[in-house]
């Protein structure tokens, strides 16, 4: 009979723990998504850290820069001068190149959206221009 009884409460402490086990996956799965939606965790910002990570960004890939990121880390994952940048955006804020393209946009009364894309002009024009200026010294070679 104890053979039996202990049996029992094996499978009884086996279901709890499969029960328990399904609801802490739902319940983290859950919280996982929230935050995801809240943009507490952003999956292009792992993302666009993969990209740095696999090496050289290129003009293909200014689609990827986002209001979050400081002037300086766009520069820095670009290979872009800091200085072009301020230059070609016209930009006089003495925190600059460590602010964020939305605080800088804020505090200049500018829509981000619209700044966002003005540096993703200015850094695709800086690439462009700096393929074509290496590509005809080499080709002059």
């Amino acid at each position: 009979m104890n053979k039996k009884i202990s049996g029992y409460y094996v499978q009884a402490v086996l279901v709890f723990l499969v029960i328990t086990l399904a609801v802490l996956g739902y319940v983290f799965w859950r919280q996982y998504r929230y935050i995801q939606h809240m943009q507490i965790i952003d999956t292009q910002r792992m993302q666009f850290s993969g990209l740095l990570r696999r090496g050289h960004l290129t003009a293909g890939d200014t689609s990827y820069i986002q209001p979050w990121m400081t002037f300086d880390y766009v520069s820095f994952a670009f290979r872009v001068p800091t200085d072009i940048l301020k230059s070609g955006l016209g930009i006089s804020d003495p925190q600059y190149p460590h602010i964020s393209i939305s605080r800088y946009a804020r505090s200049s009364h500018q829509d981000t959206a619209a700044l966002v894309g003005r540096v993703r002009g200015e850094v695709e024009s800086y690439l462009m221009n700096a393929s074509t200026s290496t590509a005809t010294s080499t080709s002059a070679k």
